[in-house]
């Protein structure tokens, strides 16, 4: 009976001044969260900032430097749409290049048309044309230089923060993360990195508004409230 009695006043105890479990563990989106951010993001070496990525030289299938990169299109599962290339080595242009149909190849600041710049030259009317169709058909992508600074809101109304960045695999082959600088009540400016593919984007003027499920807003908010 007595050891009985210590044994409920012991775990009385540890009920007192240990903490229930939170999210973690019961929340899988915590639990990702957790994963992503176990390295701070920009310097995790699986990853990649846009800004350095949008500085890539773009080359032919000789390795001939062809143009400059200006932005990057992707679709809302991270992989890339097309490539923005001002084509000023060959005197070209800027210009959307369809990342498959161009048979691109991505490396670390780099990407490789599968077309020598004699081709590339020679299709590029072709390329314009299918611009336009595209157009007409009310395509649409993620533009990485327009994404970064947009707001991120629950589906609540509640605004969490801004886009600080986006991480790209380090290769640059698609984009992975998106990197939110939480801004809400006492939270202020604390950087979490969340899936790419967890939220969904909506064009408003000349950016994006990143819309979260209400809780995944709860939960972003409860982790970077702990870190």
């Amino acid at each position: 009976m007595r050891n009985s009695l210590k044994c409920l006043a012991v775990m009385a105890l540890f009920a007192i001044i240990i903490p229930p479990v939170q999210a973690a563990g019961l929340d899988p989106y915590y639990d990702t969260l957790a994963e992503y951010n176990r390295i701070k993001p920009k310097q995790n070496p699986q990853w990649e900032t846009a800004n350095r990525t949008l500085k890539s030289k773009v080359h032919d299938n000789k390795n001939k430097v062809i143009g400059d990169l200006q932005d990057i299109v992707v679709s809302e599962n991270g992989s890339i749409d097309s490539l923005n290339v001002d084509l000023n080595r060959l005197q070209l242009g800027e210009i959307n290049l369809n990342y498959n149909e161009l048979n691109v190849t991505a490396s670390p600041r780099s990407y490789a048309l599968g077309y020598d710049d004699d081709r590339i030259a020679d299709i590029y009317p072709e390329i314009l044309a299918s611009i336009g169709t595209a157009a007409g058909e009310g395509a649409a992508g993620i533009s990485i230089e327009n994404l970064i600074r947009s707001e991120v809101k629950a589906d609540d109304g509640r605004r969490i923060g801004k886009v600080e960045d986006v991480m790209f695999s380090a290769n640059g082959d698609r984009v992975t993360a998106l990197l939110v600088r939480v801004n809400y009540k006492t939270i202020r400016g604390e950087s979490v990195a969340i899936p790419f593919s967890s939220v969904e984007y909506r064009p408003k003027g000349s950016r994006y508004e990143v819309l979260l499920a209400d809780q995944q807003a709860d939960t972003i908010l409860e982790f970077a409230d702990e870190m």
